[in-house]
């Protein structure tokens, strides 16, 4: 049977596909995320021992993604890389090199996001939010600076919502919970445990539950009852770099709050 081909960047999707691979498959993607360049000029061979798995599980990652061979999944993949900036390495770049680089990544995560919004169920929350009673808001580290943002966004617009980073705080709230509430969880990977489980309690109680994450298949996105998915082509998360995971998380918010502030008029 013939798989369709991805439409979109080939490392965002084995990263949104990574926790879900067969051990041996994930090994083959883990070793191309970490070496995108690299592959586009190995053989089969060549990455098979590099990663760990034999060619065959070479061959299945690449046609689950559409491509009828390794060769087609090279040539796309450099094709992709030619429009995705190289990390530079900060220590040996001029910052006008550093915030070239940054501002391109930056673009083609925002490009990519923008994307899956499109095909996301964004119209469906910003009818939830406005109905609602409160949005509750979590998420830790970065994940939760992003839920602050989306707290202040709301409440701009006058809607009552309550962000919360520490998960004792969380869970002594968790008797405020109500069923004509609203529940977003913001974790990037889609695995962050304290995230996940906010969503499955808040899914119990009766909230309508969302989770924003670059991950269409993860615990996080088990639990929510709509995923907004961000997208990442990988250049702006190198080096534990915060740009990207704030740029992509910004973007779903603010169309978040535009959509909610259009259909309030309405």
């Amino acid at each position: 049977m013939n798989v369709p081909r991805i439409n979109g960047s080939i490392l965002n999707e084995l990263h949104h596909r990574f926790e879900a691979l067969p051990r041996a498959l994930g090994r083959v993607a883990q070793y191309v995320l970490t070496n995108p360049e690299k592959v586009t000029t190995q053989s089969i061979a060549a990455l098979s021992e590099q990663s760990g798995s034999g060619q065959a599980s070479v061959i299945r990652l690449v046609q689950s993604l559409g491509f009828d061979g390794f060769s087609e999944f090279k040539t796309a993949l450099s094709i992709e890389l030619s429009h995705t900036p190289l990390q530079v390495e900060c220590d040996a770049a001029e910052p006008q090199q550093i915030a070239n680089v940054l501002a391109s990544a930056t673009s083609a995560d925002a490009a990519e996001t923008a994307r899956l919004i499109g095909i996301g169920p964004l119209e469906e929350v910003a009818k939830r939010v406005i109905q609602s009673r409160r949005a509750w808001v979590f998420g830790s580290g970065i994940a939760g600076l992003c839920g602050e943002l989306l707290e202040y966004r709301l409440l701009r617009l006058g809607i009552a919502t309550t962000a919360i980073r520490d998960p004792i705080l969380l869970r002594e709230l968790a008797d405020q919970l109500d069923a004509q509430d609203v529940a977003v969880a913001v974790s990037d990977s889609g695995s962050t445990p304290h995230a996940v489980a906010f969503l499955r309690d808040a899914r119990e109680k009766g909230l309508f539950s969302v989770g924003i994450s670059t991950r269409a298949k993860s615990a996080l996105a088990d639990q929510a009852d709509a995923l907004l998915q961000t997208g990442t082509t990988g250049g702006a998360d190198k080096a534990g770099n915060v740009l990207g995971v704030v740029a992509r998380n910004t973007l779903v918010i603010e169309t978040l709050a535009q959509r909610i502030e259009k259909l309030a008029q309405q």
